[in-house]
């Protein structure tokens, strides 16, 4: 029967068989998850290259486990999935698609390409990457391989949907490679967040805004503008922001934590290249920066902020900082075997020291901070313009190695004097030098008051320098406390009276002057304090004669008769007891500013061990206490 009644039946039932059709076909008609096998040729879109029919694609996930019939460099297409898996180690060295090639991943939370732990070869995706749509949605791409994950098609946030922020996660312990440009696309930003031990190598100029947060591992960047644009990037203690190449760039807020990741030196690291960062540091616990070949630059000028944390600068690179350390009570160390600059107005309290390498003060009489400095070791640089001195004032302390104390200038010129706090010192050498840019007169470095904490001590000048020493106190006064040695061509200037009871004090090259007043004490304290020359020149450059003390010659040493105050008359410089050990020439002369009158050396008893020469030159007189023959041409007194 054929009433219209029947006919919309008929026509109904027609409409539900073939709905019922739709969903009652076979899974190998559809979509399915699938394993490469290129039995046919290197199409994404041949069936016949995959374990199941048809080949994968929305919501499906793509497995490469085996030698793919040698077919492993793939054309895609586009497609959209929901995962890409490299397995088993007997997995091929895969190259999935070109920049002509496109693949949209599954909204959500998902990992996009995953590369398992037994795989060894290298992997590489070149197709570009589309995050879904514009919602919001996290995308991981998993590395826990041996082998390389190489990302060189561009990363961006896809279109439709409410327009949201992305993330984009690197993870496992694998490395991977980012070498196409990381964009926002539809979404309102893409951020970058890597996680897991293994290295992260950023090479393109990303445009992506939202923040970076490097919280394991390693991020190599090698392009100025690799973070993309506007956000701040963390580094998280135990991970790792390094630099690598020749570039210029990042004028993000760098926020950095710790020591650095496993097998980092630090949680930013110059890697190799000259290298440069124009963001705001801030230090969100205490921070190593190094520098291992190279030179970084952080060119900021701004204040890098961090209260009361402590800030290492290291590695056998160099490195430069402009700006302000304003870490409060936070401290500076410098390590490792290169140079660090720092120029900036610091402000922080916290204590300088340095162990090894060198660290160059410039430009700024507070560039050390308001703290005490404490060198163990490597050379301290100070610098400034030529004819503008520095006032550091930093109350120093030597302590464990050597030291030197190099006086430069920004520029080539004359020689500066700089000036620091108190010295504490205990058996160490201080040695003295004029630093590179130095084309004349003398390079200077001033202490105030000196506490001797052991016995051999060694002040070493070198050439065209001048250390001064404000007063000496030993630690402990006792027989061998506070004995210390004058070395190397300079001079070593001591300029005010002392208390000190013992010690003896070595001259053995270079000019050491003994200038000041004298009261009960010298500039070498008490006549309990002695002396030995064994070479160089002693200037008694004093108003009033120094104190008498007991002198041995050890070796072929002069003698000035001096003044403390310029262009006046010479008088009787007065010590003690003379013994001359060996076979020695004591020189006895006038100081410069003894101009006038005959200046005049005299000795108490003299006791002569071996053929010791004494020469006394013009406007000169030696008074001794015994029968001398008399060689120059000055005046010897019985």
């Amino acid at each position: 029967m054929n009433t219209p009644a029947c006919l919309r039946l008929n026509i109904l039932l027609s409409a539900i068989a073939a709905i019922a059709a739709i969903f009652m076909v076979s899974p190998s008609a559809r979509a399915a998850n699938a394993t490469w096998n290129g039995t046919t040729d290197a199409l994404w879109s041949t069936t016949t290259n995959w374990s199941a029919s048809p080949v994968p694609g929305v919501g499906n996930t793509a497995t490469f486990n085996n030698a793919g019939n040698g077919n492993t460099t793939i054309t895609v297409g586009t497609i959209s999935l929901s995962n890409i898996t490299f397995d088993t180690a007997g997995a091929a060295a895969y190259t999935l698609g070109t920049s002509a090639d496109t693949i949209t991943f599954a909204n959500g939370t998902t990992t996009a390409v995953n590369m398992n732990g037994t795989v060894t070869a290298n992997e590489t995706v070149n197709a570009n990457l589309t995050l879904g749509t514009a919602i919001a949605s996290t995308t991981t791409f998993q590395n826990d391989s041996t082998g390389l994950l190489t990302l060189g098609g561009a990363i961006t946030g896809g279109t439709g949907g409410t327009a949201a922020a992305k993330t984009v996660t690197i993870a496992g312990a694998g490395n991977t490679v980012m070498s196409g440009i990381i964009s926002n696309g539809g979404a309102t930003s893409v951020a970058l967040t890597k996680t897991g031990t293994g290295t992260l190598t950023l090479s393109n100029a990303n445009t992506f805004t939202g923040a970076t947060a490097i919280n394991a591992g390693i991020l190599n960047y090698r392009n100025g503008t690799a973070f993309g644009t506007n956000s701040a990037i963390t580094v998280a203690s135990g991970a790792t922001a390094q630099v690598q190449g020749t570039i210029a760039g990042g004028s993000q807020l760098l926020k950095i934590a710790g020591t650095g990741a496993t097998g980092a030196t630090g949680a930013l690291e110059n890697v190799s290249g000259t290298n440069s960062y124009a963001g705001l540091l801030q230090l969100t616990a205490a921070s190593t920066i190094s520098s291992d070949a190279g030179t970084l630059t952080l060119s900021n000028a701004g204040t890098i902020t961090g209260a009361t944390f402590g800030l290492t600068l290291a590695g056998a690179g160099n490195g430069n900082i402009a700006g302000i350390i304003g870490t409060t009570t936070g401290t500076l160390a410098k390590t490792g075997a290169g140079t660090w600059t720092l120029s900036g107005a610091n402000t922080y309290s916290g204590a300088t020291t340095l162990t090894s390498g060198i660290l160059r003060a410039t430009t700024s009489a507070s560039v050390l901070g308001t703290g005490a400095l404490t060198l163990a070791g490597g050379e301290l640089q100070l610098a400034n313009a030529s004819g503008t001195n520095l006032s550091f004032n930093n109350n120093t302390t030597l302590g464990g190695a050597n030291t030197q104390i190099t006086a430069d200038l920004t520029a080539s010129g004359a020689a500066n004097t700089y000036t620091l706090g108190t010295l504490s010192i205990g058996s160490q050498v201080l040695t003295i030098q004029p630093g590179a840019n130095v084309t004349g007169g003398t390079a200077g470095v001033t202490f105030g008051a000196t506490t001797l904490n052991a016995t051999g001590t060694v002040f070493n000048t070198g050439a065209n320098t001048n250390l001064t020493l404000g007063a000496l106190t030993n630690a402990v006064n006792n027989v061998s406390n506070g004995n210390f040695f004058k070395l190397g061509a300079g001079t070593l200037t001591l300029g005010t009276a002392s208390a000190r009871t013992q010690g003896v004090v070595y001259l053995n090259a270079g000019t050491l002057v003994l200038g000041g007043t004298v009261g009960t004490g010298d500039a070498l304290g008490t006549t309990g304090s002695t002396l030995a020359l064994g070479g160089g020149t002693l200037d008694l450059a004093t108003d009033a004669s120094v104190l008498a003390r007991t002198t041995t010659l050890l070796g072929n040493a002069t003698i000035l008769s001096d003044k403390a105050t310029a262009a006046s008359a010479g008088i009787t410089q007065t010590l003690g007891t003379l013994t001359s050990v060996g076979t020695n020439t004591l020189t006895i002369g006038k100081g410069a500013n003894a101009t006038s009158g005959t200046p005049g050396m005299a000795f108490g008893a003299a006791t002569i061990n071996a053929a010791t020469t004494f020469t006394v030159n013009t406007g000169a007189a030696l008074t001794l206490n015994s029968t001398l023959a008399e060689t120059g041409n000055g005046t010897i007194t019985f």
